[in-house]
């Protein structure tokens, strides 16, 4: 038995109306026109849903490769000094700060990648430096890692034939950290 005699305009879930329909004439007519409405809204969300997500990717995707094009643009730029270090090496002392050992050690500048002679023996292989020109002198820093001793982070000027660096030996552990601090003093040197 139906509880309306008349439906003039019922609402549906998805917010439409189905005029003129009567719950006591056509019980299913109405059950029938909403959810025919509903699977079309659905629908229609979905592929507005996939049209955003599509949009979405793309201007991601554009914003990614026209800031890879900018950096790229700008490492490649005429005076850019990303590589003005290669092919220099020092040889001089290094030590840690405050005490009064010191050894020898050699830095290089090969590729794009600094290394110390001396640290490698410890694990800290070659990293990528950065490089900048000040006048006379170039600035330049790396960070060296370890795989189970940490890293460290070189800072260094050179000016002329002459190198001086302070770099700092970082290592967290759950029992104690180590904060230290170097330096390196060294001059030009030639493979012969």
């Amino acid at each position: 038995m139906c509880l309306f005699r008349t439906v003039p305009t019922t609402s549906s879930p998805c917010g439409r109306t189905a005029a003129h329909a009567t719950a006591r004439d056509s019980p299913g007519l109405l059950y029938e026109s909403c959810a025919r409405l509903c699977r079309s809204y659905a629908q229609q969300a979905k592929l507005e849903a996939g049209v955003m997500r599509a949009l979405v990717r793309i201007t991601c995707i554009g914003t990614f490769l026209v800031t890879l094009n900018i950096v790229a643009f700008a490492a490649d730029a005429p005076g850019s000094n990303h590589h003005a270090l290669d092919g220099l090496q020092f040889k001089g002392e290094t030590g840690e700060q405050g005490k009064g050992d010191h050894h020898e050690d050699t830095i290089t500048f090969k590729g794009g990648m600094f290394r110390s002679l001396d640290c490698e023996s410890w694990g800290f292989g070659p990293a990528p430096y950065t490089v900048r020109k000040d006048g006379e002198s170039y600035h330049f820093s790396a960070t060296l890692q370890s795989p189970n001793r940490g890293r460290l982070e070189w800072k260094g000027t050179i000016t002329g034939d002459t190198a001086e660096a302070a770099f700092r030996w970082l290592h967290e552990r759950w029992y104690w950290n180590i904060d230290r601090q170097y330096w390196f003093k060294g001059t030009r040197h030639t493979d012969q």
